[in-house]
């Protein structure tokens, strides 16, 4: 029997056990902040292939993504001696590819805005980066399940691990990937990331910053002059 003397402290410790949000929760909070900012850059995200037949790969991504469909995204892939830039960039009206002497342009895809925020959170900037290259044969990642992995420090952050698992729609395939995610436990912003998909392939993701809710400089969402042909 509990004595009625110890029964307040009982309750307090009940209810801050109740207050530790579950990974689901997590989950949520990180992409409700992302989805709620004005704007969102992702700096510096550096995504390394460490198994699979491309072990050794990265690609390098400046991300941009503003209210209205307006996106920007720098990418590079580089593969040994390779190296491959590409930028795509939406004004929320018009949207854009560009690759070496590619110029392909067309309508703003709907949605687009809130779909790469998902795509970001839930598999990394290396998803995006697959979602880019065809946007109308991919949907966002979606999460199938999540669970807590743990703490760990991530630089000087503090951070939670949730581990992920989800499909993305390629080209009419499912792709089934598993992912460790680092949130920063102060902000719930991604900090890192490990990723694993179904043939074995493994990507190790860190940014050097996250920033929401800054302003773009003038000319982020603008597109190029078309090229000459």
């Amino acid at each position: 029997m509990i004595r009625r003397a110890t029964l307040p402290l009982v309750l307090f410790a009940s209810a801050c056990l109740a207050a530790d949000p579950t990974p689901e929760e997590m989950l949520k909070a990180s992409l409700e902040k992302l989805t709620a900012a004005k704007a969102i850059h992702v700096k510096g995200a550096v995504a390394k292939i460490t198994a699979g037949d491309k072990k050794g790969a990265t690609m390098e991504e400046d991300l941009w993504v503003g209210e209205g469909n307006r996106v920007r995204a720098d990418v590079t892939f580089v593969n040994g001696d390779e190296r491959q830039s590409r930028l795509f960039v939406s004004d929320g009206t018009t949207q854009g590819m560009l690759e070496g002497v590619s110029d392909e342009r067309g309508p703003a895809t709907q949605g687009l805005s809130a779909a790469l925020i998902k795509a970001f959170l839930h598999g990394g900037s290396a998803i995006v980066g697959e979602m880019l290259d065809a946007l109308d044969k991919c949907d966002a990642a979606t999460v199938t399940d999540v669970k807590a992995g743990g703490d760990a420090k991530v630089g000087d952050r503090d951070a939670v691990i949730l581990e992920l698992a989800y499909t993305l729609n390629v080209h009419g395939d499912d792709v089934i990937l598993t992912s460790k995610l680092f949130l920063d436990k102060a902000t719930m912003l991604p900090l890192r990331r490990e990723s694993k998909d179904q043939e074995g392939m493994e990507i190790e993701e860190v940014y050097a910053s996250i920033e929401i809710d800054v302003a773009a400089p003038e000319g982020t969402f603008t597109l190029p002059l078309p090229k000459p042909k």
